[in-house]
């Protein structure tokens, strides 16, 4: 049967995605699955979706909380599970996400797996797979593992769990903290998560700041600087690519209509 695996969705208003990312979950092909959703206290669809599938939700708990953080630390503090995942309400993990992390967990002994994740357009079209290589050291751990990507064991939850300060970046620390802590990483060369652009990380200034405050708890200022530079620009310069491609086809249009 295998070992219990808890599964944690927090939500808040996410009737649009709630129904796939739901799915995904209690059409694993692992079966020995817990499954708990925090929800915000939604005002939309989301709580009458979560009841239709009735006791296929192992929890559902809906009431404030103080952000997609603290909501995550309340379903780890639940969690039955030896290992735990989390998947938002946006996202949804591959059919076989739970069993490939279990078999790296029976195979390695490792406290963490994590794998790749796929990223979604706006019109769900695949854009692009995203590939992080295994950390040799806390520089690599780098801000590409993304928690939807990732299974940890609940004994690392017990000690280390998100600093829901941070609203958009407390992964990005925690996974920090626990490398640093001497907990062993490995990675799969397996998709784990289906992600939707957009979200709460997608507005530039919140994440830019956090991270110029963790790369410099880590790391030291220049860092931090060097971090603060280099993300926007690498954001912006995307930005501009495609607006300067898009007008060069408008006037290449143009002129070919002339």
């Amino acid at each position: 049967m295998g070992c219990l695996v808890s599964i944690i969705t927090v939500v808040y208003n996410g009737e649009k995605y709630l129904r796939d990312t739901i799915e995904s979950v209690i059409n694993q092909t692992y079966e020995n699955i817990e499954y708990i959703i925090i929800d915000g206290g939604s005002t939309d669809g989301t709580l009458k979706i979560i009841k239709k599938y009735g006791n296929k939700i192992s929890r559902l708990i809906s009431e404030p909380d103080n952000g997609i953080y603290d909501a995550m630390n309340k379903g780890i503090r639940l969690a039955k599970g030896e290992l735990v995942g989390l998947i938002n309400a946006d996202d949804y993990y591959d059919i076989d996400a739970v069993k490939n992390a279990v078999l790296a967990f029976e195979e390695h002994g490792c406290d963490v797996v994590y794998g790749d994740k796929i990223l979604l357009d706006e019109k769900n079209k695949i854009k692009k797979r995203f590939s992080v290589d295994e950390p040799k050291s806390m520089r690599q751990v780098n801000v590409s593992i993304v928690h939807p990507t990732v299974f940890v064991k609940k004994k690392v939850y017990e000690k280390i769990v998100f600093d829901d300060t941070y609203k958009i970046c407390a992964d990005r620390d925690m996974f920090y903290r626990i490398y640093n802590s001497g907990y062993q990483f490995k990675k799969i060369e397996k998709v784990i998560a289906i992600m939707r652009t957009g979200g709460v990380s997608s507005f530039m200034i919140k994440p830019v700041y956090e991270g110029f405050v963790i790369r410099k708890k880590y790391f030291g200022l220049r860092s931090a600087i060097l971090f603060a530079i280099i993300m926007p620009l690498g954001h912006y310069k995307t930005i501009l690519i495609k607006k300067l491609f898009i007008n060069n086809i408008i006037k290449s249009d143009s002129w070919s209509r002339v």
